[in-house]
């Protein structure tokens, strides 16, 4: 399996590492997901901010499968950096395969996908198979050399994310985030797969995962 020396370990450089397993994997699909989708917004903004501070000479490109809200551009980008972040929109289904066919093997540093099976949610006879598709084309990624990061939403039951067992045997690693009942400012973050290492989670508020990143 590729990325397993030590030198394709890239830092978050926040104490997401120790769920990381010392950092994100080049060639690797880490996912994190959750059934709130606000936080997962919130770190994707949060942990994008903070990789471009890490690493300002390298190129990222943001895969955001929504059809509006929830984007800030000006949120993942430090004031200070140059224009290295590509926004790529998608509107349908098909787009997003059309999409992650394209970027498989872009020359890039990080990429970061967020929510491809949106377009797939609404009830409908084509929706299993509409998923294969999509988890068929994050299966290219696996030809990149970057750093690959999927935001996705958790499954209404198995306590997987949406795109099922076969994107569970797919992904490296899986980050599992929740938020515990009662306890608004702190979340639960928990690694489910990795294929060096056990379950691991932590129970901590996102400033202090993330390094104490100003809040958006």
């Amino acid at each position: 399996m590729r990325g397993l020396m030590e030198e394709e370990v890239v830092s978050s450089g926040t104490l997401l590492d120790e769920v990381l397993g010392g950092g994100f994997r080049k060639g690797w699909i880490t996912e994190f997901y959750s059934w709130n989708w606000r936080i997962m917004i919130r770190l994707m903004h949060r942990l994008l901010y903070r990789l471009q501070q890490l690493y300002p000479d390298s190129r990222f490109t943001l895969i955001y499968n929504q059809l509006f809200g929830g984007l800030d551009p000006y949120g993942i980008s430090p004031w200070h950096s140059d224009s290295n972040v590509m926004i790529v929109r998608s509107f349908a289904d098909k787009d997003i395969v059309e999409i992650l066919r394209q970027y498989s093997k872009a020359d890039v540093d990080f990429l970061i996908i967020v929510d491809p099976y949106l377009h797939t949610l609404q009830g409908t006879n084509f929706k299993g198979f509409k998923r294969q598709v999509i988890t068929s084309s994050l299966r290219n990624m696996l030809m990149s050399d970057a750093v690959i990061i999927l935001f996705n939403r958790g499954r209404e039951y198995r306590g997987l994310s949406v795109g099922g067992t076969m994107l569970h045997h797919l992904v490296h690693v899986m980050i599992r985030v929740l938020q515990p009942r009662n306890y608004n400012k702190l979340i639960l973050v928990e690694r489910v797969k990795h294929p060096l290492l056990p379950y691991k989670s932590l129970c901590i508020d996102v400033d202090t995962l993330l390094g104490g990143v100003q809040t958006l």
